[in-house]
């Protein structure tokens, strides 16, 4: 939570120069909806072209990056050999394969785990390739994927389902997708994470640290905007996590989700706050 500060565009800015991503993005909702999501995503959900071409490339698997290169090159080889993110993206790979034949004539994986470096990190990165049927839209399209496949977990519903139980709380704009659906029946999404969610605080927490003080008769002199107290108050929301399979380390989860989480935080000029401490992590899952 935060009281004044540079403007949200600002943020932004920090964002996708510490942290830049293909798919970044700035949706600005105000003042319709008091919301604005500014993401630095490097993942593509889906895109449809114009000619029905389909394109899905999932992300499993993610390593820090490293200034030295001869050990950003030694992460990048042992993210590529690593056993569990290989299997993580043989199954979202199957997963989208099977969502994407309910509306194409055709599925194929153009690439499968293939690296793709980024600012902060290196991701495996899976490339599907399919032709929509011609009786079918954008609309079927989105209805057969939606949500991500790489955000779930297989098998779909029922893992949807088991998170629903054990998250505390909604996801939210967090592993949804954002991007544009054109008039010529195109689209592109990307996959919402690395990204952060602004709302307002409710109006109790958002009025002056003084509102029973008497007016001043100075006051109509002074910028409507001179104290930061005077600055709305907004939350910023940061989701991050992480796939669990049976090869799942607990102490390599825990540090992979403070990873995706602190690319974001760190744009904003803040440190995260453990909890629970990132040298202890979780016992289980």
């Amino acid at each position: 939570e935060f009281r004044g500060g540079p403007p949200l565009l600002d943020w932004y800015d920090r964002l996708r120069r510490r942290n830049r991503a293909p798919r970044a993005a700035l949706l600005d909702f105000r003042p319709f909806a008091q919301m604005v999501v500014a993401s630095s995503s490097p993942e593509r959900f889906l895109r449809l072209g114009p000619d029905g071409a389909v394109q899905a490339k999932p992300i499993k698997g993610t390593a820090p990056r490293d200034d030295d290169p001869e050990r950003d090159a030694a992460l990048v080889s042992t993210l590529a050999a690593s056993a569990k993110t290989r299997a993580e993206n043989l199954m979202i790979a199957d997963l989208l394969r099977n969502d994407l034949w309910r509306v194409c004539d055709s599925v194929s994986v153009d690439s499968f785990a293939a690296v793709e470096s980024f600012a902060t990190v290196h991701q495996l990165v899976t490339t599907l390739d399919a032709r929509l049927l011609q009786d079918a839209d954008a609309a079927d399209l989105l209805n057969a994927a939606f949500p991500p496949g790489s955000m779930t977990g297989a098998p779909k519903r029922r893992t949807c389902d088991i998170l629903h139980a054990l998250e505390r709380s909604r996801r939210g704009v967090y592993s949804g997708a954002l991007g544009y659906l054109a008039l010529d029946h195109s689209l592109d999404l990307s996959v919402v994470i690395r990204a952060a969610l602004f709302t307002p605080l409710p109006p109790a927490a958002n009025t002056n640290q003084h509102p029973r003080r008497r007016p001043r008769r100075d006051d109509r002199r002074r910028p409507s905007s001179a104290t930061d107290d005077d600055a709305p108050a907004w939350r910023c929301e940061i989701g991050a996590g992480g796939a669990l399979t049976a090869l799942s380390d607990v102490r390599d989860e825990w540090a992979e989700l403070n990873l995706k989480a602190d690319a974001v935080i760190g744009a904003f000029g803040c440190t995260r706050r453990p909890h629970p401490p990132a040298s202890d992590p979780p016992s289980s899952f």
